[in-house]
């Protein structure tokens, strides 16, 4: 159990209910945020097993680990789903160099059908600014179930939300929610875990 002083309080659980998501800018230290990177660059983040209990994931030294077992995002996690929740899944997403194609708007995980509750962190270990494209989500969107790129073809919605972010912000989603990958313009990596 998280200290209760790094729960979400109840307008930021009011606001995740209404838009289903919540914005944490610069909540991870850059030390952390540059060990990630290393991970991701040299390929060493090892995915667990799905319905593996999250505290038993990633153990020492992994700074995907640090990360997860910080107290405030600890808080984010326990207030959402409860203490002792159990990993879905982990993706590491790369955006390259120069990218001329943006990915198609999807729901993540809608595929499964079962009435249930998970909640998506996306953790941006670097400055996203808006040339390297970010995170696109539209608001509310998880109220209108779909099967995961039935809306690929819509694009620009009043209020979409393009996170663009300097390292160490996360994101916390409703699973259901839609979101897309933006272009990248510029010469480096955009890395999103």
């Amino acid at each position: 159990m998280v200290d209760k002083q790094y729960l979400l309080n109840s307008k930021q659980m009011a606001t995740f209910v209404a838009k289903g998501y919540l914005r944490f800018d610069e909540l991870v230290p850059q030390e952390i945020n540059e060990a990630v990177m290393g991970e991701i660059d040299a390929g060493t983040i090892k995915a667990e097993p799905a319905g593996t209990p999250l505290s038993q994931c990633y153990p020492q030294p992994s700074a995907i680990g640090r990360m997860l077992r910080m107290p405030e995002v600890q808080g984010i996690i326990q207030s959402l789903v409860g203490p002792d929740p159990l990993l879905d899944h982990h993706a590491v997403h790369v955006r390259q160099p120069n990218q001329d194609a943006a990915q198609a708007l999807h729901g993540d995980s809608i595929i499964d059908t079962r009435m249930h509750f998970d909640v998506q962190l996306m953790y941006f270990p670097h400055d996203v600014p808006l040339e390297m494209g970010g995170t696109l989500l539209v608001p509310g969107s998880y109220y209108r179930r779909i099967n995961e790129a039935d809306i690929a073809r819509y694009q620009n919605f009043l209020g979409q939300v393009s996170m663009v972010c300097k390292a160490g912000s996360l994101l916390a989603l409703h699973h259901g929610i839609w979101h897309c990958g933006r272009q990248n313009k510029t010469d480096r990596a955009r890395y999103m875990y």
